[in-house]
């Protein structure tokens, strides 16, 4: 019926007459989908669909209609997995054999690079412009070739880690030696009759008590601590890892003994706490010593940042969210309102060139109050600094607010109206920043004078 109410492309006797021949589950399977759409806006004003909505807020309603989606449990690469979906046209039953046979790695592959070209503005059929936009994607996805073979026990661990269904846990069973799959089958048994696991996960500490010759059988010996890292760099280490089995053997033998101890001491507390993993007063109350003795002394709090501090915290974080939320949460309240106000200023009054950077005439013309207010009245010259001495103290202060307004204070007044002069000319010249020729013949009388200033007489 789904393909039926498609083919009508929006004609109403058509999807009249598919509602008429369908049945009455079908009927009420269709409008729950078309109810969840409406009820989430999955649907814009032209009524084309907005596949990830219906995706993320529909999933149930879907099943419901066609059935539990495919899980892909075998080893076509992203390349092989996109060619098989467009020899498929518009058959159900070809897309989900497609996605079965594709291993998830690739399902994952192929996804991020659909993502982003939804994502992306562009023309359909405009191959450069989506190359530019999702090149890292497609790259990606053209690269995979398929899944690492399992060797051995610790393959299949890895194999496992990263499966969220049973019939990739199962396609990581197939591909295992039988030999590697009865090694971890006994870890497995070890566990569950020592009661080493429960709707939390598994007790680490249970397991190495009592599974020690079954770990041994599937891992080997366990890495000896025989280097020098710190008990902190150890813990840093196997955070990065991920629980990459290698990559935290390494962690484990370049550190040494004592710090290892002291990192066992810290991690066998916390399990024995009975806090939850995501307890941090809990487990600072029971372990905080153990903690201490592995970590260092926590850095004391940083007073929150003023506005011109938030401002160049910002600017160091580029176009990170994670950075840029971070650097609001650490702010005054009031630091936060004035850097808001002084940004929606430059933002209406159209202040921001196409590079990004801002237009300090526009600036000065249009937000004196919002940029005074977050970095109070501006600096004035009171020195005996020339116009190429504040250019160069300018330049090496890389934005910092504090430096250049020492500059400014150190600078003669007329040394400063000669290079707001020259920037001025500059600015307004439209002319590159790497245009050297273009800039010196609109501005080579205000850079001379710059250049050749003497300071006060």
């Amino acid at each position: 019926m789904a393909e039926c109410l498609n083919d009508c492309a929006g004609d109403g006797d058509c999807l009249q007459a598919c509602r008429e021949v369908g049945s009455p589950d079908a009927v009420l399977a269709i409008d729950a989908i078309f109810a969840c759409i409406a009820e989430n806006a999955c649907a814009d004003a032209d009524g084309a669909i907005d596949q990830d909505c219906l995706q993320t807020e529909c999933p149930g309603e879907l099943e419901l209609c066609f059935g539990a989606p495919p899980e892909p449990s075998g080893d076509a690469t992203c390349g092989e997995l996109n060619e098989c979906l467009t020899l498929c046209g518009d058959d159900d039953a070809c897309e989900f054999a497609c996605v079965e046979g594709a291993s998830p790695e690739a399902l994952e592959l192929l996804q991020n690079a659909a993502a982003c070209f939804q994502e992306a503005d562009c023309e359909e059929g405009d191959g450069p412009c989506f190359q530019e936009a999702c090149g890292d994607v497609i790259d990606a996805c053209l690269e995979d070739e398929g899944p690492r073979p399992i060797a051995d026990c610790p393959d299949l661990n890895e194999c496992l880690r990263g499966c969220d269904g049973e019939a990739c846990q199962d396609r990581c069973r197939a591909l295992a030696p039988e030999g590697a799959v009865l090694d971890f089958d006994a870890i497995l048994t070890c566990i569950e009759d020592n009661d080493c696991a429960d709707e939390d996960g598994v007790d680490q500490a249970c397991m190495q008590e009592n599974c020690g010759v079954e770990l041994e059988a599937c891992f080997g010996p366990p890495p000896q601590p025989e280097g020098e890292g710190t008990c902190a760099e150890l813990n840093e280490c196997l955070t990065l890892c991920g629980g990459a089995n290698d990559c935290n053997a390494a962690c484990i033998e370049a550190t040494s003994p004592e710090a290892f101890q002291t990192f066992d001491d810290a991690v066998s507390c916390i399990q024995a706490s009975d806090c939850a993993p995501d307890d941090g007063a809990c487990i600072q109350a029971a372990c905080g010593d153990e903690i201490v003795a592995c970590l260092g002394e926590p850095e004391p709090p940083r007073d929150p940042l003023t506005c011109p501090e938030l401002n160049e915290c910002l600017g160091a974080c580029g176009d990170d969210e994670a950075c840029i939320e971070q650097c609001r949460e650490g702010s005054e309240a009031d630091a936060v309102e004035a850097i808001d106000a002084a940004l929606a200023c430059v933002e209406e009054n159209e202040c921001r060139r196409d590079d990004g950077s801002v237009d300090q005439g526009c600036l000065d013309e249009n937000c004196t109050d919002e940029v005074e207010a977050c970095f109070g009245p501006p600096p004035e010259p009171q020195g005996d600094g020339t116009c190429g001495e504040l250019n160069q103290c300018l330049s090496l202060c890389g934005g910092a607010r504090d430096c250049q307004v020492a500059c400014i204070e150190d600078s003669a007044q007329a040394s400063f109206d000669l290079l707001v002069a020259a920037s001025e000319c500059v600015r307004d010249s439209g002319c590159e920043p790497d245009e050297a020729q273009c800039i010196n013949e609109a501005c080579g009388d205000e850079i001379r004078a710059c250049v050749d200033d003497g300071g006060p007489q």
